[in-house]
């Protein structure tokens, strides 16, 4: 799986092994989101060190941005943080971005930041516990990546219940209008059975392509939406990935 994704980023000109920008390097939007997303992976250690660990000390200060037109928020398990920040967006991704929403370009530029650099940065930061906890290559090898993502996402909603709910009720808004769009094209295959962890692997080079990730923002909100309706804390969602994959 992990080999699929890098073919797939590799495809678009994008490549995990070249050296990340220097801080100093980077334009002033650049730095805020780096700035950003930094604290959000930290925002994530900080609780799961409060709540037992372990944490994800590899990540951090780790956000890596520059990546000129293509769409991605990804962590390959290899102690980066990569996000695409608004300014590296061709124009016609941000159009595809606002039709995702139905905002207009001002407020999708600030939707997308909140989207990018605050949630997604929490997505990839919980991303790394699974790691941790579970093993980068055993996570690649044998778990279906429809369950890692989703896994991910229940670590996300039950902080932010906790500590950012605007958050999720931004996501929540971002939503509807991808929701009323798409669910003809992946509802059926959105889904917790076999099948559906077939067809998110089978077709990731379509659902997750860094030109035109349509398909996996639109699972991204349905993984929410079911995270967000759960009950339970952060170190309950801690301890079920322990217990379904992991020797701690």
């Amino acid at each position: 799986m992990r080999a699929a994704l890098l073919v797939l980023l590799l495809s678009c000109s994008f490549t995990v092994t070249k050296n990340p920008l220097s801080y100093e390097d980077l334009s002033n939007g650049q730095r805020s989101a780096v700035d950003r997303i930094n604290a959000n992976l930290q925002r994530m250690h900080d609780a799961l060190v409060t709540q037992g660990g372990p944490g994800i000390e590899g990540i951090l200060g780790n956000a890596e941005v520059g990546f000129e037109d293509i769409v991605i928020a990804v962590n390959l398990g290899d102690g980066r943080a990569r996000v695409t920040v608004w300014e590296d967006l061709t124009g016609g991704q941000k159009d595809l971005i606002a039709s995702w929403w139905q905002l207009d370009p001002a407020t999708t530029e600030q939707r997308y930041a909140s989207m990018a650099y605050d949630y997604m940065a929490l997505h990839l930061a919980a991303l790394e516990y699974v790691y941790v906890v579970q093993g980068v290559e055993r996570v690649f090898e044998t778990r279906p990546r429809l369950n890692v993502e989703r896994d991910a996402q229940r670590l996300v909603a039950a902080l932010a219940r906790d500590q950012l709910p605007e958050l999720l009720d931004l996501m929540t808004g971002l939503c509807a209008p991808m929701r009323a769009q798409y669910d003809a094209t992946w509802a059926q295959h959105y889904g917790p059975e076999g099948e559906h962890q077939r067809y998110f692997q089978e077709h990731l080079r379509e659902i997750a392509d860094p030109q035109h990730p349509t398909g996996y923002f639109y699972y991204l909100c349905r993984w929410m939406e079911d995270a967000r309706m759960r009950s339970s804390t952060l170190a309950d969602e801690m301890q079920l990935i322990k217990d379904r994959f992991g020797d701690l």
